[in-house]
């Protein structure tokens, strides 16, 4: 296996039991196999505050279009 065939960058959005909404990325990366065997580093990163402010800012784009036409 080469090093790039295990290498993922995924979103995803979850529906949370109160009804709020989260949105989480995960990736992960196949290591340089060792002498005992394959390594796939991974990490789940918690996005929703940058999701937001990509929301936000894409509504005030939207309103300042809308403004100056």
């Amino acid at each position: 296996m080469t090093l790039g065939e295990c290498d993922s960058d995924h979103e995803y959005r979850l529906l949370m039991p109160d009804g709020s909404l989260k949105y989480v990325r995960a990736v992960a990366h196949a290591a340089p196999e060792p002498p005992e065997g394959r390594e796939v580093l991974r990490a789940l990163i918690d996005v929703t505050a940058a999701k937001r402010a990509e929301t936000a800012l894409r509504e005030a784009q939207a309103d300042l279009a809308h403004i100056t036409r």
